[in-house]
């Protein structure tokens, strides 16, 4: 009889094991990346500049931060031959950055002959980007 409750309950305990699922991030979340990708790839450095967090606006000038932007979209554009033409978002997590309540993003970026993977690190409250970079080295794509 017990082994027949257990069998007739296991199903319920499993469902309610469940829990939440891993990737624990809002479409807003993953938008806000895409995004500044694509603002980065355009040279559309104003509007790549508009998704980063005020601790980060606060902390680097604004001039600064242009160039950054700048030396980023050419790393991109090096690195991706071609253009990006697919953007997949990965996983996530909720972590901290410098003591702040931050999302941890990684995407795979693709172009006709290569792929690399990098991760973003987005202010929780603000939903702006804190942090980006690449994961690992860009690899060619195998024929």
């Amino acid at each position: 009889m017990k082994q027949i409750l257990f069998l007739a309950l296991l199903p319920v305990l499993f469902i309610s094991c469940q829990g939440q699922p891993k990737n624990k991030t809002t479409s807003s979340q993953e938008q806000v990346c895409r995004d500044l990708i694509s603002h980065l790839t355009s040279d559309n450095y104003d509007k790549a500049v508009e998704t980063m967090d005020k601790i980060v606006l606060d902390r680097i000038p604004l001039d600064t931060l242009k160039n950054a932007m700048a030396s980023l979209s050419s790393t991109l554009k090096s690195e991706f031959k071609g253009g990006i033409n697919h953007v997949t978002f990965l996983t996530s997590e909720k972590t901290f950055l410098n003591n702040l309540p931050a999302v941890f993003m990684i995407f795979k970026l693709e172009s006709n002959s290569s792929f690399g993977f990098y991760y973003f690190y987005l202010n929780e409250k603000t939903n702006r980007v804190m942090l980006i970079s690449r994961f690992t080295k860009i690899e060619p794509r195998r024929s």
